[in-house]
């Protein structure tokens, strides 16, 4: 087991799913250190004991940069052993992995291995269906080079053992930058939900779409049933927010699914105000979308090249519930006149009416005081096993400098999780994990 240290650092994109993941034992957790290797690190919440144990050390070769990018996905096998996924944003290096020696253990993995015939990786994401058994392998493959995107998926029949010939998912059409997917499973179905990003592409290309996979069938389908075939285009995915029609470039968040009425929160901001940030949140029920706005908020000022060119789209972040139901929303918002952009955003907890229209915020989780409180993630299972978490959700905090900077990040950032205890809830920060005891 790696020693705790002084220097606890970690951070995470959106993009790799699942990041916080429970079983019936233990809640895990997998992000990227900001060293000198980008060292990728995973802890594990017992649930009886109430206490954490933190692996710095799962290791990468080549080494990973210190990009929030190139964060881990979290995997936990029918054995019970625990699967580390990761790439680096971009580069030839591939969808690599490790395997725990033991089940619900990360004292120590494997040696690496790779899935084959891969190019540029980034976003990896492990999910399996029940019926039929079989683990989906979706990652995001193309160049830095404003060339386009492309989404592509493996399977495996025996839980990552092996894995099939890569099928293309998608191809992002023209030269608009990049695309992005979120990926949730039930028994026998994917729902996957798609967005651009919303910075170069054209306002009309700035939508929100869904299509799912139907594993009784073998079948991808719009939101409606009418199936598709891949490679998919993207005027077969279901729209169900018209970028140019309200005049706000959307950017997903999250999807969930019961196995029929999935759900999916995004952000978006009005076009030529990247500061002008609002929450949505959309439901699949009766054969139709339901679209609403939750709440609106400022957004996280960052840049991403040396010579500091900004990202201002940057929403502060936005989880379905998960474990706690999609009618839960953990998001990260702070006032649009804050003139400290290093502090200032807060996390809360919301819940949703039944009309999938009304909003109310049940409770503010972790005030920005001290420090921008963003990107939060609600723990969820693997497969659709009932599970619960003491850990109610894990967010970023510890920024120390603004602008935010993805490949270049300062070393105080951390993680921070609320727990669920006997005696009330409590938000703990990464740097004291290995310390916290109930």
């Amino acid at each position: 087991m790696a020693l705790s240290r002084p220097d606890l650092t970690g951070a995470w994109c959106w993009f790799q799913e699942p990041r916080v993941v429970a079983t019936q034992t233990a809640t895990f957790v997998g992000w990227t250190e900001f060293d000198d290797q980008g060292t990728v690190g995973v802890a594990r919440f017992d649930h009886e004991d109430m206490t954490f144990e933190v692996n710095r050390e799962v290791g990468t070769t080549p080494a990973l940069a210190p990009d929030d990018h190139n964060s881990p996905a979290v995997y936990v096998r029918r054995d019970g052993r625990i699967v580390v996924y990761y790439t680096a944003h971009n580069k030839p290096d591939g969808n690599r992995y490790r395997v725990s020696e033991e089940p619900d253990s990360i004292d120590s993995f494997g040696e690496e291995r790779s899935i084959p015939d891969h190019n540029q990786s980034t976003y990896p994401m492990p999910f399996r269906l029940a019926d039929p058994e079989t683990l989906f392998y979706f990652y995001r493959d193309g160049p830095d080079d404003g060339s386009p995107s492309t989404f592509y998926f493996y399977r495996s029949r025996d839980d990552g053992e092996t894995w099939s010939e890569r099928e293309r998912l998608f191809q992002i059409e023209g030269d608009d930058y990049s695309g992005y997917v979120k990926v949730a499973a039930s028994d026998e179905r994917l729902d996957i939900c798609y967005s651009r990003h919303p910075r170069p592409a054209p306002l009309g290309k700035c939508d929100v779409r869904h299509f799912y996979y139907d594993g009784a069938d073998d079948q991808f389908r719009d939101s409606h049933g009418n199936p598709i075939e891949t490679p998919i285009r993207e005027e077969e995915m279901t729209k169900l927010f018209d970028a140019e029609d309200r005049g706000e470039r959307g950017w997903i968040w999250d999807v969930m699914t019961d196995g029929a009425e999935p759900a999916i929160v995004f952000s978006s901001f009005t076009d030529g105000d990247e500061a002008d940030q609002r929450y949505y949140y959309a439901k699949f029920a009766d054969s139709s979308w339901t679209v609403s706005e939750v709440v609106e908020t400022d957004h996280v000022y960052a840049t991403y090249t040396e010579d500091g060119v900004t990202e201002q789209e940057y929403a502060p972040g936005v989880s379905l519930g998960h474990l706690q139901g999609d009618d839960v929303l953990y998001l990260s918002r702070g006032p649009k006149s804050r003139e400290d952009k290093q502090n200032g955003l807060d996390v809360e907890r919301w819940r949703v009416g039944d009309d999938y229209e009304t909003f109310e915020r049940d409770r503010v989780v972790e005030r920005g005081t001290d420090s921008n409180q963003f990107r939060p993630v609600a723990p969820r299972s693997v497969g659709t096993e009932e599970r619960d978490s003491p850990i109610r959700a894990v967010w970023m905090c510890g920024q120390s400098r603004a602008p935010y900077n993805y490949h270049d990040v300062e070393e105080t950032l951390q993680l921070k999780a609320e727990i669920e205890t006997a005696n009330g809830r409590e938000t703990v920060r990464m740097d004291e994990w290995e310390s916290f005891e109930r």
